[in-house]
């Protein structure tokens, strides 16, 4: 049946099309498989077929037909698509459906996404979440800011993910709301999603997770920053004037690297001697994304510094600045120091 399955995809003609979906329930799995790669072999042929197979009562075919549309994407789906759903109850929607909506990502779903996130289960909203950030439609903000209050923490990350590919300003103020979720994996997406909408409003909370003590979620915070862009440097600076403990300098060094700007050149060279290697090592990076000229003398100078990674580093930044002295210098050192 497997090898049927692979001839039948081969053929890529729509006259194989009504075999292969009733063969969509095959007990093995691996010839399932084979039949559903047939089926998106036939392609765009194959949809009315499919579309008629979202109606048949087994609902394995029913689900792995709309599997198989959705990974094709043809818009004539959605509709047939949407009736399925509306037909079951909400906690009764497979993953498969919902997917397949989120996949074609057309904007006639959102109705119908709303209303799973409303009376779905929290598998049902996760996926209906997952569906709205694809389709990208900011009417879905509303529903979305509030499943930050979710009950469910998948949903909750989910939903902040989505939002963060929806990229509308008027999420903001609710993910800034949420920024202090108990659980770390949902703030991960939260500030994930405030760098990628790139507000201003989101500056000084980030900035104040630059001290938190999950590591990654400074790391994530710092890189958010830098997606923010150029209102972000003089809040960082500001924070290095004050002389702050190692790990604040060391998280705020990150972000301005990130960022890249040149106005926090002046501010970082003198870090360039602190006497943690750790922050020696990330104001070289730092210093190499500017890739700013007044940046290599120093870098040059931590070609010797006592600790390897420190060097190696600042090499790096010297290749990136990719003036003659400073890939002079880069080059001499790996001379001596070959990976």
């Amino acid at each position: 049946r497997k090898e049927c399955a692979i001839a039948m995809g081969r053929i890529r003609d729509e006259a194989v099309v009504e075999p292969l979906v009733d063969s969509l329930s095959d007990d093995d799995w691996r010839v399932r498989e084979m039949v559903m790669k047939a089926l998106l072999g036939v392609g765009q042929a194959g949809v009315e077929l499919l579309i008629t197979a979202l109606n048949d009562e087994d609902t394995a075919i029913r689900d792995r037909a709309a599997e198989v549309l959705g990974a094709i994407g043809d818009l004539r789906a959605v509709n047939a698509l949407i009736e399925t759903v509306n037909e079951l109850d909400a906690d009764m929607v497979s993953t498969e459906l919902v997917e397949a909506l989120g996949f074609i990502g057309d904007a006639r779903a959102l109705e119908t996404l709303i209303h799973l996130m409303k009376e779905g289960d929290e598998s049902v909203r996760y996926n209906a979440s997952r569906a709205l950030g694809n389709i990208g439609d900011s009417r879905a903000i509303k529903i979305l800011v509030h499943a930050l209050k979710d009950e469910d923490e998948y949903v909750r990350a989910r939903a902040a993910e989505a939002l963060g590919e929806i990229g509308d300003r008027r999420a903001v103020r609710g993910l800034l709301k949420a920024i202090h979720d108990p659980q770390g994996y949902v703030r991960r997406n939260i500030i994930d999603a405030l760098g990628e909408i790139g507000d201003s409003r989101a500056i000084q909370p980030l900035i104040k997770l630059l001290k938190d003590s999950d590591t990654f979620l400074t790391y994530r915070a710092a890189m958010a920053l830098g997606r923010i862009g150029e209102d972000a440097v003089k809040p960082l600076v500001k924070i290095l004037r004050k002389l702050p403990d190692e790990d604040t300098i060391h998280n705020v060094t990150r972000a301005l690297g990130f960022l890249g700007d040149k106005r926090a050149v002046r501010h970082l060279l003198p870090l360039a001697e602190h006497p943690s290697y750790a922050v020696r090592q990330q104001v070289a990076w730092a210093l190499g994304q500017t890739r700013d000229k007044r940046c290599v003398e120093t870098l040059i100078t931590l070609l010797k510094d006592e600790v390897d990674v420190v060097q190696r580093t600042a090499c790096e930044a010297l290749e990136h600045i990719n003036t003659p002295e400073a890939n002079s210098a880069a080059q001499q050192w790996r001379k001596y120091h070959p990976d």
